[in-house]
């Protein structure tokens, strides 16, 4: 595909992309608005070098003490922090982490809380950061007061002793055991000593942060699905372009048809909202019109120029137009001056009438062929007879009539190009409105006893496959395809036309049927 064609295709798949950027932004949308915002604060706390390296607690001996950087995560430190916060403890024991930061003199340790909003996420951090120093206070508090005890008890077992010695001054062993706790009493003294005159085990240095939010902002979230939801929609479309079997561009129905296009008919909007009638419409300027002339043209080339011109117009399925083209078709043959007949072949749902009103209803072919089938062959007086006046100098009509047997029985009969004869030689161009080729042999039948069939499509519904099928059953039925017409197009004229129609061609170029008009 070209560039411009795949343009082409994304501006009539568009709704594919609309509706799947929709989706794709709602869907983001809604995942931003389930998501619970987090926010995180970090504030650090500095260990001093003694408790940093552990000699702290080597001055405390056998008095256990938890100086660790873990101890920021313990219950203990949590349920002081909840306490103070007035918040269940619970509520912390995922909301809080730590990472130790080695340095050279001194450990820091960097506490991250998680907030439902930027300030509780602070509170929540500065709370663990105080509850953590207050715990190492207290650790050390408990230690001093232990050794403290010891040191007591030490200086009363110490005066006992001395009183031993003093009372018996050969004792060697009071003696001994006076110098040991002499000793032991003077380490304690020297370890209390050095606790107090050491630095705060724990510090607060940075506090709080305000709240940053986290995870992916969700605008950006918005933003990459939208994007994600475009780039999907696009692929989509010309994925289901691929597999459309339609047929879209007018190039297309020569090469698939094998005959050429004899005219491209714009849908033109403006016709559904008009009430004038066939005559009055046909001499409106307008892009629809002018298609309609430029097929009488080219029929004109093709045609034979001797012999009765008479021309069966089908198409491939219902709903293509077919009547729509043949009704206005016979009307520019008229006022081209041209004796000009439009019969009703469409014996199985005439839609003659559906755009010439009473005028082509009644007795018709359907009347003439079924006297055939039971012996009364069809006179020119007869079918003379039964031609309507259509209102439309030049134009007469000869309804569909009402068939009471199988149609194509009917249109079997030899008597049909009896019928189609007599019009040719009484009329410049007969013109039959012959049911649709698909699946019907109707048109065949009709398309036998003319110069040919014109076959009509509707863009963007017509699709290759019956097309084909559609040509190759009236050639294998002896008629011969004139060529083909793109009814309904929707390709723009270039700006510069507009200055050639009456109308206001501001409006889309787009054609409706006529407002109760059958599409058939």
């Amino acid at each position: 595909m070209t560039f411009r064609q795949i343009l082409a295709a994304l501006w009539r798949r568009l709704w594919v992309v609309v509706v799947v950027l929709l989706v794709a932004g709602l869907a983001a949308g809604l995942y931003t608005a389930r998501q619970a915002p987090e926010y995180a604060s970090t504030t650090t706390l500095r260990l001093s070098s003694a408790a940093a390296s552990g000699q702290l607690q080597e001055l405390f001996g056998s008095v256990e003490i938890d100086l660790e950087a873990a101890a920021v995560v313990s219950p203990a430190v949590l349920d002081d922090a909840a306490t103070r916060l007035g918040e269940p403890s619970a509520a912390l024991e995922d909301a809080v982490s730590y990472a130790i930061l080695e340095g050279t003199r001194a450990d820091q340790i960097r506490v991250t809380a998680i907030g439902g909003t930027a300030e509780q996420s602070r509170l929540r951090a500065d709370a663990v950061a105080e509850a953590f120093v207050a715990y190492v206070a207290a650790q050390v508090e408990t230690g001093t007061q232990s050794l403290q005890e010891q040191y007591d008890a030490a200086v009363a077992r110490a005066q006992e002793l001395q009183d031993v010695a003093r009372d018996d001054p050969d004792d060697l062993i009071a003696a001994a055991d006076l110098t040991r706790e002499l000793d032991n009493m003077n380490a304690l003294a020297a370890q209390i000593s050095r606790i107090g005159g050491a630095a705060a085990p724990a510090t607060v240095t940075t506090p709080a942060s305000e709240g940053e939010r986290q995870g992916t902002p969700p605008a950006l979230i918005i933003a990459a699905a939208l994007s994600a939801g475009l780039l999907a929609g696009i692929g989509l479309a010309l994925i289901a372009e691929q597999f459309d079997a339609r047929i879209r561009r007018h190039q297309d129905l020569a090469a698939l048809s094998g005959a050429p296009l004899l005219a491209e008919l714009p849908y033109d909007r403006a016709v559904a909202k008009s009430q004038e009638s066939l005559a009055a419409a046909a001499r409106r300027n307008s892009p629809l019109n002018e298609g309609l002339r430029s097929l009488r043209t080219s029929m004109q080339v093709l045609l034979p120029r001797e012999g009765p011109t008479i021309v069966v117009l089908t198409s491939v399925e219902p709903g293509d137009g077919k009547s729509f083209v043949s009704s206005r078709l016979a009307v520019t043959w008229a006022r081209a001056g041209k004796s000009t007949v439009l019969v009703g072949g469409d014996l199985r749902r005439p839609a003659l009438p559906d755009h010439f009103g009473d005028d082509a209803d009644g007795p018709g072919l359907a009347e003439l062929l079924r006297d055939a089938a039971r012996g009364t062959r069809p006179s020119a007086r007869r079918i003379d007879a039964l031609l309507r006046d259509s209102g439309v100098p030049g134009l007469r009509l000869l309804p569909a009539g009402t068939a009471d047997t199988d149609t194509s029985d009917l249109l079997a009969l030899p008597e049909l190009g009896t019928v189609l004869g007599h019009l040719g030689e009484t009329a410049d161009i007969v013109l039959v409105d012959a049911p649709p080729s698909l699946a019907l042999t109707d048109a065949a039948l009709l398309a036998s006893h003319a110069a040919g069939a014109v076959v009509v499509t509707a863009m963007g519904r017509t699709t290759r496959e019956r097309l084909t099928s559609v040509v190759d059953e009236l050639s294998l039925n002896g008629a011969k395809v004139l060529g083909v017409v793109a009814n309904r197009s929707r390709r723009r004229l270039p700006a510069s036309y507009a200055a050639y129609y009456q109308r206001d061609t501001r409006s889309d170029p787009a054609g409706a049927e006529p407002a109760g008009a059958d599409a058939r």
